[in-house]
């Protein structure tokens, strides 16, 4: 829950860009056509969508809810009882985040930290970002941000 200026606390974003797109992926239809025709088919081919289930778990820590909101689904992989939580991270900037490996990092670190917390199995995180901004966001591997380095390193 987060607090306004004046230290109230809120239950809901307000941006309405977040507000839309927890409202639209909030429903299993839509997540399935995201799966369906977004997502890379090799990896869409080995999750059990018919196991979809909308978790109310949270992994955004306070630190991270200016930029963020999620929705978490939990699913199943094909042929197996592991069970995969697809976390939709919301990016609503007007401009490409300067370092987004390392925002994931800290959200995906999150999720962990509270599965242990709650004495759960450590579950596959898998966070999608969904990006909206006018200039093209070039994917970028992670490596290129530390400039002349041996790729060993």
């Amino acid at each position: 829950m987060s607090k306004d200026k004046q230290g109230n606390e809120q239950d809901s974003i307000n941006n309405p860009n977040d507000k839309f797109f927890k409202k639209l992926f909030g429903l299993a239809s839509v997540v399935r056509d995201y799966f369906d025709h977004l997502f890379p088919k090799h990896l869409a081919a080995k999750l059990n969508l018919n196991t979809l289930e909308l978790d109310n778990t949270t992994y955004i820590t306070s630190e991270l809810e200016e930029y963020f909101s999620d929705i978490v689904w939990r699913c199943q992989f094909l042929g197996k009882e592991t069970a995969v939580h697809i976390c939709f991270i919301f990016e609503h900037k007007s401009y490409v985040p300067e370092y987004p490996h390392i925002q994931i990092g800290d959200y995906k670190q999150g999720a962990y930290n509270k599965q242990l917390a709650a004495k759960q199995p450590l579950s596959v995180v898998v966070p999608i970002i969904i990006y909206h901004g006018k200039r093209k966001w070039v994917e970028k591997p992670f490596s290129d941000y530390f400039g002349d380095v041996d790729e060993e390193f």
